[in-house]
């Protein structure tokens, strides 16, 4: 997707001209901070060509009016494709609002067969925000990735604080145990329920390679009681837990020249 992009004092909502995508300035390693927000897009089945070249216009838009924005863009790694993620990063949630950009760039008349390209497309779209947590992750400056192995974990009501602090008991046991290894963590906020997202981008490559299981991890670092124990309280807080590989698609992305 990129190398690391400094902020910018204004995220530009790209697509919510059309209710489909936000777009900002975002990174993944310095920028790790401020808020997220995650559009989900599903695209009818046969229309992923036209949804592409409607994002396209997009890519442009942004590139003509606000070029000092951005957003990645990624699409399911396993199954029939049929879904797209956008991820925008913004300083705070004022700087979320939505501007005319395809207007802007291109006119009302060429807009708005845009925006039909989109109507025709796209089968639903959900958005949801998210607050960048560096104490509960292990970040690194990105040159580069293939996939996202994304851990999507609901914790239940109530909870929240016990998970978080598993959390940061499994970031201190990696440090020691096993240095080599780097996630983001997301925690919830609006239209986000309990989930919290877990993103770790990786090449394909990094799939076949087994690093330390999490309980091994806290073991290492902390004594077989001590680790027993944070277990427990990782497991007794979360309700649910599925997973998600996605591929970057820079193709569909913009990412500022500067």
């Amino acid at each position: 997707m990129h190398r690391t992009i400094q902020r910018v004092k204004r995220g530009v909502s790209a697509l919510a001209v059309v209710g489909l995508l936000g777009g900002s300035a975002f990174g993944w390693a310095q920028t790790f901070e401020g808020v997220a927000t995650l559009r989900t897009t599903e695209v009818y089945p046969g229309k992923n060509a036209l949804f592409e070249e409607a994002l396209a216009k997009v890519i442009e838009a942004t590139r003509q009016v606000t070029p000092e924005s951005g957003f990645s863009t990624q699409v399911a790694g396993l199954g029939p494709g049929a879904r797209y993620y956008s991820l925008s990063f913004y300083e705070k949630f004022s700087d979320m609002r939505p501007e005319p950009l395809l207007v802007q760039a291109f006119g009302d008349e060429e807009a708005g067969r845009i925006v039909a390209m989109f109507a025709e497309s796209v089968k639903g779209t959900a958005v949801q925000a998210f607050i960048p947590r560096a104490d509960l992750s292990r970040t690194r400056e990105l040159d580069s990735f293939e996939v996202v192995w994304t851990v999507l974990i609901t914790v239940k009501p109530g909870m929240a604080d016990q998970y978080e602090e598993y959390l940061k008991q499994v970031v201190e046991a990696t440090t020691q145990a096993d240095p080599g290894r780097f996630w983001f963590t997301y925690a919830p906020s609006a239209g986000a329920a309990n989930v919290y997202r877990i993103a770790i981008p990786m090449n394909w490559t990094d799939l076949d390679r087994r690093g330390l299981p999490i309980a091994e991890r806290l073991e290492k670092a902390f004594g077989e009681r001590r680790a027993a124990a944070i277990m427990e309280q990782g497991r007794s807080a979360t309700e649910h837990v599925e997973s998600l590989l996605t591929i970057a698609r820079p193709d569909l992305s913009y990412v500022p020249a500067d």
